[in-house]
């Protein structure tokens, strides 16, 4: 609208519109500042600000993507602009309390951890999420315990890759990311299971039942390589003793 009619939107009117909301939102907070935290007030400057959002989502394949548009097809493309090189996917997803969540979503530009971190940085930047997640496929550490199609939640991440190469053998030096703990609350809690009755027939033909899919929640490895050896995830397993999973781009 600015653009197709500078006279109206001229540089002092914008700057008057600015002005006048920047004394709305000021006038609003000071009259509940006693009351509210740091966060509180630090949530709620971010509810005013047109560009934020809930929940940022991170996916590294076009299935995965394809899963997340599925599922919540109140997802639609916006306008790129050119202080962009990512293409992002923006809705309000309502939920079944009357409420609503805004989302926004992006597909990486290549799988791995690196650059996992540079769009997550740019997602900060552009939205300012409350929360982050990497969304996608996992590979699953037990057959015992686990099936295809099964749920895997980390309470942490745990980077392997750091080392120390020594002449007879490695020092591993791997890191633990914590994730967020309003998130795992959520899921350990989660009672409604209404969301089983929209999933597809499973991998294996059975269907989503009270029970299936199976919810695991522990740390998940995270690292460089594609991990198609199961001595090579029991050798992980060994250094992480709860490990669910693993993938490679959360700990970007």
């Amino acid at each position: 609208m600015v653009d197709q009619d500078p006279t109206t939107y001229t540089a002092d009117s914008l700057l008057l519109m600015k002005r006048r909301h920047e004394s709305r939102v000021a006038a609003f907070l000071s009259s509940v500042a006693v009351e509210l935290t740091d966060k509180q007030a630090t949530d709620l400057s971010r509810q005013v600000e047109d560009e934020s959002v809930d929940f940022a989502v991170v996916v590294a394949l076009r299935k995965e993507l394809a899963a997340l548009k599925h599922y919540f097809p109140e997802l639609v493309p916006i306008s790129s602009t050119s202080d962009s090189t990512r293409t992002y996917l923006r809705g309000t997803i309502p939920t079944r309390r009357g409420g609503s969540y805004r989302v926004v979503a992006t597909l990486l530009h290549s799988m791995g951890n690196l650059d996992a971190a540079h769009a997550t940085s740019d997602l900060i930047h552009k939205w300012k999420p409350r929360f982050v997640l990497v969304n996608g496929i996992a590979g699953g550490i037990s057959r015992k315990d686990q099936g295809f199609g099964d749920i895997v939640a980390s309470n942490s991440i745990f980077y392997y890759e750091l080392s120390k190469v020594r002449p007879n053998h490695q020092e591993h030096r791997a890191r633990q990311f914590q994730a967020d703990p309003i998130l795992v609350d959520g899921i350990l809690n989660l009672t409604d299971s209404t969301w089983r009755a929209h999933l597809p027939s499973r991998p294996d033909g059975k269907s989503a039942s009270a029970i299936e899919p199976r919810i695991h929640v522990g740390p998940i490895a995270s690292g460089e390589k594609v991990i198609a050896s199961s001595e090579a995830a029991q050798e992980l397993r060994s250094l992480q003793r709860d490990l669910i999973a693993i993938e490679m781009e959360s700990a970007g």
